[in-house]
């Protein structure tokens, strides 16, 4: 039985909804009574009839007696009565009135056997009634009742009662497929469509929510369908998508699995608008940072900082071939091409910075992401095991902006052979050279100078037949030639014309 106010399931034997507190009507009760109060009413008809049938039946006594008196007073007489009439006429008038007597006499007996039946039936009706005719009364009360009672249950807001509890029912023993089903069902049979729709999302949104709280692809899955099938849905779905994206990419970062992140990204980016993808796209980011840092972090430290400092071109070649740092940094630079560095004990910081095939190891001050101040920086080309290509350099100078400013020295070291080494000394401004430039050049048994003047990076002299004039001019007339898009600081590359 329900609630035929909140349309709620009441317990058995529940005189009062426990929800709203609607007294439940008591169908069978009230028949009962009813049934009783008609049947006290026809036994109070019957014996307000039994006595006007016994007043009538006294009545018609006394009528018929009343009216054989008055057929006897009428019979003729043998004694003479002092009748103006005799003989043959009193005679006539002496049988018209006796038959007139006898015509009131027969009537009078036909009513009040008349009126003896109708207080024989006035009788028998006041006598107890049989329990038949309220059995049957009370039977069709009930009847009515339940017919009434089956109209109500079967009406559609009281079916669609019912069919919320049922899918209640079912979703709390965690079948939320079959709950959906059941909804699903009833579409069509004419209950009210726009509810059970509502009711079908609000059971996808439970069962969506259940399943995010420790699952990935499922949830996700799930999400997927019920925006594809109730695109009105999407902005009470997306949050929850993010949840179970977000807690997801937390796991990765903690582990530092950039190959997680990035699925969980892809993921996101495939199959959810950019306001789910976005967030996950940055968080990867630093994700791959770290674990670049990760990987660097074990050899920028004191150690290599103390060789910088030494300016020892040959150990701290040693020191990347024993450490694999080239292919440690390489690593690194494959999950990030952020700047990467690391804080010393004395404060100085130690960033790798990368041109091209040129990477620099940066050890002094920074302003932000920007070398600023004093700084020692170490720099390499290529992969040291290859002596043929192999270059180094260690350069000192002031730092603006991310590049030389002032004063410099820089030394510079060629491993293949003939092994070369030179010293540039002289101004920068904003990385290039600047007013005089004076090169310390040795290869074997050769030591040359070489000096020259400097414009903006450009030196002076007039330019050679190919055009290139990154030109330092010898005492002796001898020439190093430049390459012109190497022409800064800190991508010196002087070589003598005997090798080029």
């Amino acid at each position: 039985m329900f609630c035929i106010n909140c349309g709620k399931e009441l317990p058995e034997g529940s005189r009062f909804c426990p929800f709203c507190g609607t007294r439940v009507p008591d169908v069978a009760a009230a028949a009962v009574d009813d049934a009783e109060g008609f049947a006290e009413l026809i036994e109070e008809e019957a014996e307000e009839f039994a006595e006007e049938a016994g007043e009538l039946s006294a009545a018609a006594e006394d009528k018929a007696e009343e009216l054989m008196e008055a057929a006897a007073e009428a019979a003729p007489s043998s004694e003479p009565d002092g009748s103006i009439l005799s003989g043959p006429a009193a005679a006539l008038v002496a049988e018209e009135e006796e038959k007139k007597a006898k015509e009131e006499a027969a009537r009078a007996k036909e009513e009040a056997k008349a009126a003896a039946a109708a207080a024989e039936a006035a009788r028998k009706a006041a006598k107890p009634k049989s329990k038949k005719p309220l059995i049957i009364a009370l039977v069709a009360l009930l009847i009515a009742g339940a017919a009434g009672w089956y109209f109500y249950d079967n009406s559609a807001p009281v079916k669609l009662k019912k069919l919320n509890a049922e899918v209640d029912k079912i979703v709390a023993e965690g079948d939320y497929e079959k709950a959906i089903h059941t909804y699903k069902a009833a579409l069509g049979s004419g209950l009210d469509d726009e509810a059970i729709t509502e009711g079908i999302k609000g059971v996808n949104m439970r069962w969506l929510e259940e399943l995010a709280a420790d699952g990935y692809d499922e949830p996700l899955e799930l999400a997927q369908e019920i925006i594809k099938e109730y695109p009105d849905m999407t902005d009470m779905v997306l949050p929850v998508v993010s949840d179970i994206f977000g807690r997801a990419m937390t796991r990765a970062h903690e582990q530092l699995d950039t190959s997680t992140a990035s699925m969980i990204f892809l993921k996101a980016s495939v199959n959810f608008p950019k306001e789910i993808s976005q967030p996950l796209s940055e968080e990867y980011d630093v994700i791959k940072n770290e674990k670049a840092q990760s990987i660097i972090s074990d050899f920028l430290n004191e150690d290599f900082a103390a060789l910088i400092d030494a300016k020892d071109l040959g150990n701290l070649r040693n020191y990347m071939e024993n450490n694999k740092v080239y292919d440690r940094l390489t690593q690194a630079r494959n999950y990030s091409s952020a700047l990467l560095r690391v804080e010393l004990p004395d404060g100085r910081k130690l960033g790798v910075h990368r041109d091209g095939e040129k990477t620099d190891f940066y050890l002094g001050e920074y302003d932000g992401n920007q070398r600023s101040g004093k700084g020692i920086q170490y720099c390499y080309l290529t992969d040291p095991s290859d002596k043929e290509k192999y270059y180094s350099s260690i350069f000192t100078s002031d730092f603006k902006n991310d590049v030389p400013a002032g004063e410099f020295w820089e030394k510079c070291l060629r491993q293949a052979e003939p092994r070369i080494v030179w010293i540039v000394t002289g101004k920068s401004a904003d990385g290039l050279y600047e007013g005089p430039i004076t090169v310390d050049y040795t290869s074997g048994d050769e030591h040359i100078v070489l000096k020259n003047s400097f414009s903006a990076g450009v030196p002076g002299g007039e330019p050679l037949e190919d055009g290139r004039r990154m030109v330092i001019i010898s005492e002796d007339g001898a020439r190093a030639l430049y390459s012109s898009d190497l022409n800064k600081v800190y991508g010196l590359y002087p070589l003598h014309d005997r090798f080029l």
